[in-house]
């Protein structure tokens, strides 16, 4: 005859499992930190209100116009409309001294270039180095 195996009809107490638990708060540990690293910091810009004094100088400066330099499909260049520089000129000596003036003048005279669509970018380059010996701090470039 062949020998069965031993079943109790009760099954063991077996207990409290402390091991899932313990996997658990490792995970939501994991996740409060991850949480908690990506907190957004604000940060305060450094922005002044204008006072009185600086509405005046701001209206003065409103009186001052920007310069506007336009570059046309030929070459040719034009300092507030009146004709400055002819295609064949590289060098824009006499917008350098104009802008130098200006510059001497008011530092803060803003100049705003205008090129056309189909002007060349050399052209470009050129009105952009006659600003950099002049020392243009404000320059824009408008349509």
């Amino acid at each position: 005859m062949a020998k069965k195996a031993f079943k109790p009809d009760v099954e063991p107490d077996i207990g409290l499992q402390i091991a899932p638990m313990v996997n658990l708060m490792f995970v939501l540990l994991a996740a409060f930190t991850v949480a908690a690293g990506e907190k957004i910091v604000e940060n305060e810009l450094g922005v002044q209100v204008p006072t009185n004094s600086e509405k005046v100088k701001t209206e003065q400066k409103v009186l001052n116009p920007p310069v506007n330099i336009l570059i046309y499909k030929d070459g040719s260049v034009s300092f507030n409309k009146n004709p400055i520089g002819e295609p064949e000129d590289t060098e824009l000596a006499s917008l350098k001294d104009r802008l130098k003036r200006l510059v001497e003048v008011d530092s803060d005279q803003s100049v705003v270039i205008r090129p056309d669509p189909d002007a060349k970018h050399q052209r470009v380059i050129d009105v952009l180095n006659a600003c950099t010996y002049a020392k243009v701090k404000k320059l824009s470039f408008g349509g």
